[in-house]
């Protein structure tokens, strides 16, 4: 297998910033930085994909609980089939190293993780239904 790139995807309030080949420290100090507001997302992505995975992502779900609740995804895609899986963690320590790991070229083992294709795919038509009606007008 030829060489892995990584781009880390550092999205701030809707204004997202792309560090190629993140380090360690890198990565862990976007999931450090993160805030449970909306837009505020982490996505590290591999090009070209790892053993049909291709990108993790982490977002602070939005509630009044004092702990920090983290959406994790992973998203896999074989051939022309898209999935997407979901788990949750208040870990953060697990978060970084499962990123970290990623960044290693180790896939996530998403035993145990919900299958959120169809919610997933549900919702990227129904944003794409929305821009189209927007531009319409």
């Amino acid at each position: 297998m030829g060489r892995v790139d990584f781009d880390l995807k550092v999205c701030r309030g809707g204004k997202i910033e792309t560090i190629t080949n993140p380090s360690p420290e890198m990565i862990e100090q976007t999931i450090d930085d993160l805030i449970p507001v909306r837009d505020h997302f982490v996505i590290l992505e591999s090009t070209p994909q790892l053993n049909d995975c291709v990108w993790i992502q982490t977002i602070i779900e939005w509630d009044d609980k004092p702990l920090i609740n983290y959406s994790v995804e992973a998203h896999f895609k074989h051939g022309k089939k898209l999935a997407y899986y979901r788990r949750f963690t208040t870990d953060a320590e697990w978060l970084k190293k499962l990123f970290r790991m990623f960044a290693l070229e180790v896939i996530p083992d998403i035993e145990g993780w919900e299958d959120v294709t169809n919610e997933v795919i549900a919702a990227i038509k129904k944003s794409k239904a929305e821009k189209n009606r927007q531009r319409k007008k």
